[in-house]
């Protein structure tokens, strides 16, 4: 840097005021080295080394050290695997500090239940599934792992891996599941109904990863940041760290291949992964396969108008689920009183501390989700392009990219919840970029979208077939 002014520090936790900055180098373990330069326009370059590199630093920044530390960069960017960031700041007296996060690193794995193939088939033919046969028993075992949050401090998660008890080698499946408001309901809990459709690709021959998300399981108490692509996808991407360690002295060991899956909310889930893994991760986790199902991928444009409609929605507490879990990540406001009208202002936060269900949640909710907002806050939503929330929409669509993994979209075109056009809009835009291995079947014509669950499933368990 032109003109620069350079301070070295080393340390793990301890902190030493330089000029105007303070640099905290803290991490999981080993002792690293940080420096910060500052250039003729003010700027300053945040830099460091690390003898036990990982992908998960992040800087923050503190203007006094009592008002708490914020991302020094972009909120969806951070943490990066990068050694080094610039920083503009109007303020000279800002403290800075880098933060180390041991992605992926197994805390704990609790065994939590086996099921035989015997009992996965009488469960399959109780629920009216047909079309498909387990071939091997199943064992269930809880993850806790290290990763980071929605704004990028080192935090603990959960999932579950769902193992096939027969076959010496297998292939890895991430399976990313759909809304969930109760923390009771997410993976990693013995009796959630998601658990169960791992154990029945894991019958399949897959070993099954299914994270739980940030904010849900119960070793994450925050609320959870629902529909935030970036930390969606790090807690998929460290819980198959933390699977890969768990299987290293076992059997069966992962056979190379990586297939990815999801409904719902889980499709958008899907394809934030795979664009994290295409985009970071490419050499370690190479993706086989992706099937993002029935997906509100197009936030932005699609959903946005879903919000604006002036028709009746079917799961009107979404919207309120949406603004209250990207307020955690974008800070879009400080009271709920400066975007809700009464009584929601007050009645609908307290229904978001994932004891409530999603049936409590609706009935909280107007028919038409748009009546939460205040007068004034809806016409800025609606004609400003910059609001933040519509930001915050636009930065969470999963389809601006052209991904090289053959991907197969599927949507129901009878879906009134999250429409078709979401995937539609999708691929149209990854073609328009490039993207050559992409398609969009429709499983299920005339289904809703509770009813394209299982054909939509069905679809993907024949088309990843053809891969194995």
């Amino acid at each position: 840097m032109k003109h620069g002014k350079t301070h070295r520090l080393t340390g793990i936790t301890g902190m030493l005021l330089l000029s105007a900055a303070l640099l905290t180098p803290s991490g999981a373990g080993a002792q690293f080295a940080a420096t910060i330069e500052r250039d003729q326009e003010n700027n300053l370059q945040v830099s460091w080394s690390d003898p036990s590199p990982n992908d998960g630093y992040a800087v923050f920044t503190s203007p006094d050290l009592t008002t708490g530390w914020h991302y020094a960069g972009d909120v969806d960017q951070w943490p990066s695997a990068t050694n080094s960031w610039p920083v503009t700041t109007p303020d000279s007296s800002a403290f800075f500090k880098v933060q180390k996060t041991d992605r992926g690193h197994l805390i704990s794995a609790e065994y939590l239940n086996s099921q035989s193939a015997w009992q996965v088939n009488l469960a399959l033919l109780l629920l009216g599934v047909s079309g498909i046969s387990a071939d091997y028993p199943v064992d269930v075992f809880k993850l806790t792992y290290e990763t980071f949050d929605a704004r990028g401090q080192s935090t603990i998660a959960s999932g579950a891996v769902c193992i096939p008890n027969g076959p010496a080698t297998a292939p890895l499946a991430s399976y990313q599941h759909g809304t969930v408001y109760l923390r009771s309901d997410a993976p990693s809990n013995s009796d959630a109904d998601e658990q169960f459709l791992g154990v029945v690709f894991a019958s399949l021959g897959y070993i099954v990863t299914m994270p739980d998300y940030l904010g849900l399981g119960p070793e994450s108490p925050a609320l959870h940041p629902y529909l935030h692509a970036r930390s969606e996808a790090v807690a998929a991407v460290d819980l198959l760290r933390a699977a890969t360690e768990f299987l290293d002295s076992g059997s069966p060991s992962p056979n190379g291949q990586l297939f990815l899956c999801g409904y719902s909310q889980g499709g958008h889930a899907t394809l934030a992964l795979q664009r994290e893994l295409e985009l970071n991760h490419a050499a370690e986790f190479p993706v086989t396969a992706s099937a993002p199902m029935s997906g509100p991928h197009d936030l932005s444009g699609t959903m946005r108008e879903q919000i604006l409609s002036d028709e009746p929605y079917s799961s009107p507490g979404y919207i309120a689920y949406l603004l209250f879990g990207y307020n955690t990540v974008y800070h879009l406001f400080d009271s709920p009183s400066e975007v809700l009208r009464p009584p929601y202002d007050t009645t609908l936060p307290p229904l978001f501390d994932g004891e409530h269900t999603e049936a409590e949640i609706n009935a909280a909710m107007p028919a038409d989700p748009k009546q939460i907002f205040t007068p004034e806050y809806l016409a800025d939503f609606t004609a400003n392009s910059n609001n933040p929330f519509r930001l915050a929409l636009r930065a969470n669509d999963t389809y601006r990219w052209a991904p090289g993994a053959p991907t197969q979209l599927s949507h129901c075109a009878a879906d009134t919840t999250v429409p078709a056009t979401n995937s539609i809009v999708a691929l149209a835009e990854m073609q328009a970029r490039g993207a050559t291995q992409v398609t969009l079947i429709d499983p299920a014509p005339t289904a809703d979208h509770a009813e394209g669950a299982v054909p939509s499933f069905l679809a993907a368990r024949d088309w990843f077939e053809t891969f194995r």
